[in-house]
């Protein structure tokens, strides 16, 4: 069955919507994201062509994570992005729930979870944890 836009927008092997494109996520056949040299995402461009069949980007357009950082790169639980995100991947890698806080709106994941979502624009998260976190946002959206 076809996932709706917002099944694919909530999945890490789902696809993000640009404001004039639609990028994918590449994953492998096990549904792990194909990963550079350097570890990040890659990503392709897909459009809709003069003859209305859809193209895609003949080489990977990149990674849409900025500025990944873990738990041990905060000070007191806050971070401040050095560009407007649109998105954020955060995961829980700690042995108890963590609390995160972006434009006023709260979110708890438990242990081992993670949180991949399109957001309106932030530059701030801040984070209540105990334990390891590894994040990263989006800001290509």
């Amino acid at each position: 069955m076809a996932k709706t836009r917002d099944e694919l927008l909530t999945t890490p092997k789902g696809q993000i919507v640009g404001k004039h494109q639609l990028y994918a996520l590449l994953v492998d056949d096990a549904g792990a994201a194909i990963l550079d040299a350097a570890g990040n995402e890659q990503v392709i461009e897909i459009k809709a062509g003069t003859d209305g069949k859809i193209q895609t980007s003949s080489t990977v357009v990149g990674s849409l994570a900025n500025e990944p950082f873990t738990q041990t790169d905060l000070t007191e639980g806050v971070y401040t992005f050095a560009q407007t995100q649109n998105g954020l991947y955060l995961r829980n890698k700690g042995l108890a729930d963590l609390t995160f806080t972006i434009n006023s709106e709260t979110y708890t994941l438990e242990p081992s979870q993670y949180f991949y979502e399109r957001l309106a624009p932030y530059t701030v998260i801040a984070i209540a944890s105990t334990g390891a976190v590894a994040c990263y946002g989006y800001g290509l959206m």
